[in-house]
């Protein structure tokens, strides 16, 4: 795939895509996308300015700006992640465990797909299971978060 046709994949399944979801979502639980699209845009910048190129690479590989790739997808997908995981907090019944352990997996056979077709290449030994655990970690961080918010009255959770 040239450089350009895979950037405007990055741009369109990182960015357009996770907004337009993300849009449908507003409509229903407004509070949610206000107070989490920026803690999910957080959580990604820091992931990937820590381990991008270190431990792993997208693509397209830009040479001058090694990260610009993954921009699409700081700015949308993770976002979304962080949205749709305090969607189901708040929609569904189950234990807050049993949802940090089902997103991390589920994103992480994303990320795993992305893998085998040649979207994300791993670095230094890095592997499927660290990147569970750099999932895992954003889920629990955002669910402390959503617990702070819940406890000052700011977001209900039931």
């Amino acid at each position: 795939m040239k450089m350009e046709d895979a950037m405007l994949f990055n741009i369109f399944f990182g960015f357009v895509l996770p907004w337009i979801i993300l849009f449908v979502l507003w409509r229903k639980f407004p509070e949610v996308i206000i107070l989490f699209v920026p803690l999910g845009i957080a959580i990604a910048f820091v992931s990937n300015d820590w381990g991008m190129n270190i431990f792993w690479y997208t693509e397209p590989y830009i040479e001058k700006n090694e990260s610009l790739s993954a921009f699409p997808l700081n700015l949308g997908y993770f976002p979304l992640m962080a949205c749709l995981f305090v969607t189901a907090i708040m929609k569904y019944q189950f234990s807050r465990i049993t949802l940090i352990v089902f997103f991390t997996i589920f994103f992480s056979v994303v990320e795993y797909i992305a893998l085998v077709f040649g979207r994300v290449h791993y670095l230094n030994g890095w592997d499927i299971i660290f990147t569970s655990g750099i999932y895992l970690a954003g889920f629990v961080i955002t669910s402390v978060y959503a617990n702070l918010l819940s406890k000052y009255k700011m977001l209900s959770l039931t």
